[in-house]
């Protein structure tokens, strides 16, 4: 099954499967962390600042990042495949 056109649901890092953990991580994490944060008297502006370079840095951010190119070399190069 190498159809390019064909989801393979079995890969855990599918768009929609990455598409479901960001949004798991805003809805309990995220907001979880604004409360929080904004409760001990951090002004808003400066919580999601902190969070979002927190989450730049995250390993599914990363992630995110690096299986396009990945799958772009994997394409080119057979050794990769």
């Amino acid at each position: 099954m190498n159809n390019p056109a064909i989801t393979d649901l079995s890969d855990k890092y599918r768009p929609m499967k990455l598409s479901e953990m960001f949004n798991e991580m805003y809805d309990d994490d995220w907001t979880d962390a604004v409360e929080e944060l904004s409760s001990q008297g951090i002004e808003e502006k400066t919580v999601v600042i902190l969070l979002r370079n927190m989450v730049m840095v995250s390993p599914l951010y990363v992630l995110c990042l690096i299986l396009p190119i990945m799958s772009i070399f994997s394409r080119s190069i057979p050794i990769l495949r």
